[in-house]
């Protein structure tokens, strides 16, 4: 057999051993000369998918069919190489029953940081970014930012709203073509409930996922097969009259 790709673990700067048996199974054995850190980044690499760079998941439903345990994990999409934290049992997410993907957490003093639990794309995001777009906000807190803001807002949240009766939009795009079943989110009011959460279809339009969201702090599913796959926004929040829309985290399984 060749020689193998292993991670680079305990800084570990070797030639790559080589190995018998069959590749990425337990059955595979270093053979000649080698140490315990070739011996450890080899039943690393053979121990599952998402524990190293080499054999990453390259799909969301992959951690649940692996039943892993909560973590960071290296993942493979469409955009290239990252890291993102993955919950199974409800920790963060309070949902112990599926496997999700942290997709973002939102504000400057959001408690998923890029150290405890990285974002497939970004953490604690501000007004405009990770793919963010705002369209009509006269009034919004990050976190970082105040803009006339008065109303609670909540540890982690960023809270927007347009004035009287006018419309306040946030679009996101997804920045991966890997498919996408379902999304969860993190959410709440302030004020009023005329709040929507929109996703791009496959025909381009908008499927309306929640119309109406309450000023408690909640856990809303939406499904959104294929949402990311057409081109310009992907995810669209809407506030309308006499509302405030407030997002925490967004999750992908």
């Amino acid at each position: 057999m060749p020689n193998r790709r292993l991670p680079r673990v305990f800084g570990y700067m070797g030639k790559y051993p080589r190995t018998t048996g069959t590749e990425a199974t337990s059955s595979e054995k270093l053979v000649g000369k080698h140490n315990h850190e070739e011996a450890y980044a080899l039943a690393v690499n053979n121990s599952g998918r998402g524990t190293s760079s080499d054999n990453p998941f390259t799909g969301f439903d992959q951690p649940g069919s692996d039943n892993v345990e909560n973590g960071i994990y290296y993942f493979s999409l469409s955009n290239g190489a990252t890291t993102a934290y993955v919950d199974g049992n409800g920790t963060y997410t309070g949902d112990s029953s599926n496997y999700w993907v942290l997709y973002q957490s939102f504000a400057s003093d959001n408690a998923l940081t890029s150290s405890n639990a990285p974002g497939l794309n970004g953490n604690r995001i501000l007004i405009n970014q990770g793919g963010w777009h705002d369209d009509g906000w006269s009034n919004w807190h990050d976190g970082n930012t105040n803009s006339g803001y008065s109303y609670p807002r909540g540890i982690g949240f960023v809270a927007f709203f347009n004035s009287g009766a006018n419309v306040a939009n946030w679009y996101n795009t997804i920045p991966f073509t890997n498919e996408v079943t379902q999304t969860r989110i993190r959410c709440g009011s302030s004020a009023g409930t005329d709040i929507q959460y929109y996703s791009k279809n496959g025909s381009g339009g908008w499927t309306t996922h929640h119309n109406g969201i309450s000023n408690t702090d909640q856990w809303r599913n939406s499904g959104s097969p294929n949402n990311h796959l057409e081109g310009g926004y992907h995810i669209w929040l809407r506030e309308g009259n006499g509302a405030i829309w407030r997002i925490q985290s967004m999750w992908f399984r």
